[in-house]
């Protein structure tokens, strides 16, 4: 989760506002420098914030040493949990939120719930939302790197030209999907301009934020089944009205259309109107001469609340570590205002600062995706143990199929992906 501006959040305590401190009673050991290793998945302009922040940290703690350990998402997990496994593993380590639950089966990590009053690391200080993504069993397991959620970009040039008004909070997925007919163009059975863009398999900013906005789930709580959520009333419903934007009103590209287009970013290039997306290109889309766009939050649904999803990644402690003193004096650095105003330039940290709000509100391209934080659904990624292998590919597949062939009859195809994301949950 990286881009170039961002915005944010009130202080950990009078004493810390300042910075970061020496915590009371840890005091510097004398000797030799100890080295702590940190893995992330972060690679070259994405390791910025780790290296000014682990400047500042250093500074702090002469004889911590850190390592920064990057390795390919693609590897990431599985090469982990293997070092984990056999003793290997880093002293700190970023998880994805997909990953939650499956780094905290593998029991190697520390419960962080002890560390947290010594080391002043307060979770009301947090946004509440993104702190409970690193919880399981009512146990912390990470400290918030950074997160977003979804809201909807528009073309400003486009509205303006159809005559209609900007979306603004309180909007609706009906009001959505009328102006996202109103901005489709067709040209001689050719469509040149769509009103959407759509996340297609996407499932978080896809269907799993139209459930939740009907007041459906696609899975149950404790991550068991699905059977009696996706099948929901409220999630078919939601289902159907997602896939008749495609099907039905023809006002966005399909997955498989997308894939034709490739790295092609069709809001940029004026090819679309409105796209429910993440921050990350906001501050690219601000330097565009000539190109206005505005960001609205997401439309509201039968459930009549606003909802958005939060994409989030934590640190975490190896509670194996050598040096475990010193990597809970690491991870508090990166629950402290310091850590969050360097990683603030690069990314949304998850800790609420004030010199961080005073940074967003000069940023209006960003104040949107805060101001939806206490509107957050809670992530459904972290309910099963493998989220990625025993739900997702039904789910994906399960878009694809009915937006290849509208004539699907999407009661018999949700049956169906019930019955195959319950057989491997089982």
């Amino acid at each position: 989760m990286r881009w170039t501006k961002t915005a944010g959040p009130l202080a950990l305590s009078a004493a810390m506002t300042g910075g970061f401190m020496l915590l009371p009673g840890v005091t510097q050991a004398k000797g030799a420098p100890v080295t702590l290793t940190i893995s992330t998945w972060d690679s070259g302009s994405g390791l910025a914030a780790y290296h000014k922040g682990i400047a500042a940290f250093e500074k702090l703690h002469p004889n911590i040493r850190v390592q920064i350990e990057s390795v390919s998402s693609q590897y990431y997990e599985p090469k982990l949990l293997t070092q984990l496994a056999n003793g290997t593993g880093p002293d700190l380590m970023l998880v994805g939120d997909s990953e939650v639950h499956g780094f905290v089966a593998s029991r190697q990590l520390l419960n962080l719930n002890p560390m947290l009053k010594p080391y002043h690391i307060n979770p009301s200080h947090f946004y509440k939302s993104v702190w409970h993504v690193g919880m399981l069993g009512g146990k912390a397991y990470f400290v918030p790197k950074d997160w977003s959620d979804e809201a909807v970009l528009y073309n400003q040039t486009m509205f303006k030209k159809a005559h209609l008004p900007f979306p603004k909070a309180g909007w609706t997925w009906q009001q959505f999907a009328a102006d996202a007919k109103k901005l489709t163009i067709i040209k001689n059975g050719v469509t040149a301009q769509y009103g959407a863009q759509l996340p297609g398999t996407w499932l978080r900013a896809g269907i799993e934020a139209f459930t939740g906005a009907w007041g459906g789930r696609l899975i149950s709580p404790n991550g068991k089944t699905v059977n009696g959520y996706l099948n929901s009333p409220r999630s078919k419903s939601a289902i159907r009205f997602f896939l008749n934007l495609y099907n039905v009103d023809h006002v966005s590209p399909t997955p498989t259309q997308m894939a034709g287009y490739g790295s092609t970013d069709l809001f940029l290039t004026n090819r679309v109107a409105m796209e429910p997306t993440g921050p990350w290109n906001v501050s690219q889309y601000e330097a565009k001469p000539g190109f206005h766009f505005g960001v609205a939050p997401m439309p509201q649904g039968p459930a009549h609340k606003p909802y958005t999803m939060i994409f989030w990644a934590g640190w975490a402690i190896n509670k194996h570590s050598h040096h475990l003193p010193q990597a809970k004096q690491l991870l508090a650095f990166f629950a402290s205002p310091t850590w969050a105003k360097i990683d603030s330039h690069w990314a949304m940290p998850g800790l609420i600062d004030p010199a961080i709000i005073a940074q967003q509100e000069k940023n209006p391209g960003l104040k949107p995706f805060y101001a939806q934080a206490p509107h957050a659904l809670p992530l459904q990624v972290t309910a099963p143990l493998n989220w990625v292998q025993d739900v997702q590919p039904a789910l994906q597949n399960m878009i694809e199929t009915a937006t290849v062939n509208s004539h699907t009859n999407l009661n018999q195809l949700i049956k169906r992906t019930v019955q195959t994301i319950d057989a491997k949950l089982k």
